[in-house]
């Protein structure tokens, strides 16, 4: 499930999406979007038949020119990708829940890289066994990491993605189909803040399953152990794109709340990835309108309107 969900914000897809995806590619040269049109100073007789005139330009004009997709989205240029971000520390368990300065810091970062944050039910693949998980609907920090140009790179990266989670002492849930690998995570032992400031109930008995700063610990690590493997041409760095608007992943610990909540499937239901994307952009909107996240509790009951009974005609 976790590829069919995530398969639309990682650069990689079916030969069929691919197609699509470059049939609507356009170029930009200096900031503005549209089809490449023909430099001034050419002529109909310099060009020749099935030649671009993009090649006709001189080198330093062509390096300005950038291939974007049509759709809006900051990080479609591998460019413009930010680095990832430093290394947190690692707090001792019980963690605490992210925090806002978290989020800004070290999170959104790594929205850029593809990381992202839903349930398990929704972001988990098929290989993941989740039918007698207790975390289920618990905020997940995830990632489908693709671009391995053979199987046996993709076997290694998984290698050494478990003596990364052995030096960190924390685990996430790792499952490789053919050359792709993805990465569940969340901390089981996670702290979260006091429902109020008197609250005086001992921290061991407000534990709870969550997101902290030992899942970004650990996931900027994969990132750099990632990048190794770029460096050695055993991955592309095309796949480290994120496709999907950073606008709708979650910027506040309430909306990473509110994402571990995504709307529950019924069994042997598939999960449209349409519908997951229709759910976030409807979460951004109401975000945009209201200045803040609405779900669960919060969401106005609205009563369901009473059918008006026709009555049936005497014959």
């Amino acid at each position: 499930m976790f590829a069919r969900s995530v398969r639309w914000f990682g650069a990689s897809a079916t030969p069929r999406l691919k197609t699509s995806i470059l049939r609507h590619i356009r170029i930009r040269p200096s900031g503005a979007v549209g089809h490449p049109s023909k430099p001034a100073d050419a002529s109909a007789n310099d060009h020749k038949e099935g030649e671009s005139f993009l090649k006709m330009l001189p080198d330093d004009a062509q390096r300005n020119f950038v291939y974007e997709p049509v759709y809006e989205h900051p990080t479609a240029r591998w460019s413009q990708v930010p680095d990832v971000p430093p290394l947190p520390p690692r707090p001792p368990y019980p963690c605490p829940f992210l925090t806002q300065e978290d989020i800004t810091t070290y999170l959104v970062p790594l929205y850029h890289h593809g990381w992202i944050i839903g349930n398990a039910e929704v972001l988990a693949d098929d290989c993941f066994d989740i039918t007698n998980s207790t975390n289920v609907y618990v905020p997940q920090l995830g990632k489908l990491f693709e671009g391995f140009v053979k199987e046996d790179s993709a076997v290694a990266f998984a290698k050494a993605l478990k003596d990364l989670q052995n030096r960190e002492k924390h685990h996430a849930d790792v499952c490789r189909t053919s050359n792709t690998v993805q990465v569940l995570m969340h901390t089981h032992t996670a702290l979260p803040p006091p429902r109020a400031a008197d609250d005086a109930v001992p921290d061991m008995e407000r534990v709870c399953p969550g997101l902290t700063l030992r899942d970004v610990h650990l996931a900027i690590g994969i990132e750099k152990l990632f990048a190794e493997f770029r460096e050695r041409g055993e991955a592309k760095g095309w796949s480290q794109v994120s496709l999907h608007p950073v606008r709708f992943q979650p910027h506040t610990p309430e909306e990473i709340k509110e994402y571990g909540r995504m709307p529950h499937r019924k069994p042997r239901e598939t999960y449209s990835t349409r519908q997951s994307r229709e759910w976030m952009r409807k979460m951004y909107i109401r975000r945009e309108e209201t200045g803040k996240m609405h779900g669960g509790s919060d969401r106005p009951v609205r009563k369901p309107a009473k059918k008006k009974r026709r009555r049936s005609r005497a014959h």
